[in-house]
């Protein structure tokens, strides 16, 4: 969906299997960047996709759990009713490199946790449905928490000490 686009659920279940696609492919990219980061010897980065990972994995349960006794829709990619280009909780990968920090990966982190709150805001703005603006509430505050336990752990990060140093870096063809 473009920025331009309006947002127009018609039912609580289409709204639920899109924040579902929107969790499951959150979980799955930071779960990629998570092995990537480890199979490239930077545990530190690696440790905190894979806790995101788990984090998610949270929120999917509760939706899931939600959706048991409903049966969801099958939308296509393209038809979903994301604000920006892409999925809102797809990391931008153009920022992620395998000596990434620990501050750089939750900076990104929350960049993108910050995007998916802004969708989920934005749909509780705009839909007259009870239902879909109740579960965007819940999802509101999911996410809030979610963005506000990464922010602590950017306070808290007293040194990012994790910096790796390439020992094997790139071979540039002269």
């Amino acid at each position: 969906m473009k920025p331009d686009q309006a947002i127009n659920f018609t039912s609580l279940e289409e709204f639920l299997a899109q924040a579902l696609a929107l969790k499951y492919e959150s979980e799955e990219r930071l779960d990629q960047l998570a092995q990537c980061l480890a199979e490239h010897n930077n545990p530190a980065a690696a440790e905190v996709f894979e806790s995101l990972a788990n984090a998610v994995g949270t929120m999917i349960q509760e939706l899931e759990a939600l959706a048991a006794d409903k049966s969801l829709p099958q939308i296509p990619p393209w038809e979903y009713q994301w604000h920006c280009d892409d999925d809102p909780e797809a990391l931008c990968i153009d920022h992620a490199h395998y000596l990434m920090t620990i501050r750089q990966s939750l900076e990104l982190a929350q960049f993108n946790e910050l995007r998916s709150l802004q969708f989920f805001q934005k749909v509780e703005e705009v839909v007259a449905d009870d239902q879909i603006k109740q579960l965007a509430q819940r999802l509101i505050h999911l996410e809030t928490v979610f963005a506000g336990d990464i922010r602590q752990r950017l306070e808290n990060l007293s040194e990012d000490i994790s910096s790796c140093e390439d020992f094997d870096p790139p071979n540039m063809p002269e």
